[in-house]
């Protein structure tokens, strides 16, 4: 049976798009079968085993003065992990966890000691490449991008845009106002959500504001792991993690403040909600900003830096739930992307 292996892991955003892959890959080819090599964080085996899937951890390590020797580790782990495996294809989410799979699947070595080259398919979200997938992409054989490419288009290169699970757009509006509490309320409805470790400072705004906020908006507020929300208030619901909740909170929105995050934005842009980002700065060669400029370009999405939060987002709240212009979100929303790279991995068990 041809075996295709997920590389990836340490946040929701490199898993969520690659079990997107999976499940497409196995729609196409059911008699491939998927196993994901993650980081050793408990979240990362709970959704990915949670969407029916095998997985395998290892202690990728992140840059610092025992990064060699870890690194050499996270190797050795890679390469056993592989040489039971025996994958036809690798495909490589990006983040620290797949730089040392990729470098044990990418040659022979007497470092990596890889038993055989492994093709490597790999996936870059955002409109500037991290670290990780720029080392990466010196081993990939294919490269597929979540956002449009200065350099063209070739037979190594595709401009897929960025897969989204497709339950993500297939919510209801009802039953996200009844997991919020919200059944019966005419306000219009604001999500804020700081990506999936949640955002600090996102959250002290919220605390701060809440009154204001609710004069305007019924609130559903996602805060992150161990983060706390802004208490008991009528019309503000807050939680942790959503799963299976997320889409019916995306259906029951009228309103998004998102970090802006490349996996974010295309879920926001699939279900076309007006949306204020708030990027964090200064991280990963600063890719949020670059993300949240393209994405501004079109009539959904608007910036609000995190230092002017204090004086600009409020207003910026009042404006746009005032305002009722079509939005032109569909250059940043592919909807065959998932589909077309699977096709791409499984060109590889072909050739």
């Amino acid at each position: 049976m041809p075996l295709i292996a997920f590389a990836g892991g340490g946040s929701a955003g490199h898993i969520a798009p690659s079990v997107s892959v999976a499940k497409a890959l196995k729609e196409e080819r059911p008699d491939v079968d998927v196993h994901f090599i993650c980081s050793t964080k408990s979240e990362d085996r709970e959704f990915i085993e949670k969407e029916g899937f095998n997985c395998s951890g290892i202690e990728a390590p992140r840059l610092g003065l025992t990064f060699p020797f870890k690194f050499f580790k996270a190797v050795k782990a890679s390469k056993k992990i592989l040489k039971e495996l025996n994958p036809d294809v690798l495909f490589s989410k990006g983040g620290y966890v797949s730089v040392p799979v990729a470098f044990a699947a990418s040659r022979k070595h007497p470092f990596a000691g890889a038993s055989k080259k492994i093709p490597i398919v790999m996936h870059e979200s955002d409109a500037v490449s991290g670290r990780a997938n720029k080392i990466v992409s010196r081993w990939a054989n294919h490269l597929c991008f979540g956002f449009p490419e200065p350099e063209p288009e070739s037979r190594t290169r595709t401009f897929t845009g960025n897969p989204i699970r497709e339950s993500v757009i297939q919510g209801k509006a009802e039953e996200g106002f009844r997991i919020a509490g919200l059944e019966g309320r005419s306000k219009s409805v604001i999500f804020i959500m700081g990506g999936s470790q949640g955002a600090e400072a996102i959250n002290e705004f919220v605390k701060k504001h809440i009154s204001e906020l609710l004069e305007v908006a019924d609130v559903i507020h996602l805060t992150g792991k161990g983060k706390p929300g802004a208490g008991e208030h009528e019309g503000y619901y807050s939680l942790e993690f959503a799963n299976e909740e997320y889409p019916h909170f995306f259906a029951a929105s009228d309103l998004c403040i998102s970090r802006a995050g490349a996996n974010s934005i295309t879920e926001l842009a699939a279900n076309n909600i007006p949306t204020i980002l708030i990027p964090l700065r200064g991280v990963g060669h600063d890719h949020q900003q670059k993300n949240a400029e393209l994405a501004s370009q079109s009539e959904g999405f608007t910036i609000v830096q995190q230092s002017e939060m204090n004086e600009k987002l409020i207003p910026t709240i009042n404006n746009l739930i005032s305002d009722h212009r079509p939005l032109t979100t569909d250059h940043l929303y592919n909807p065959d992307a998932t589909r077309q790279i699977s096709k791409i991995i499984l060109g590889y068990l072909e050739s």
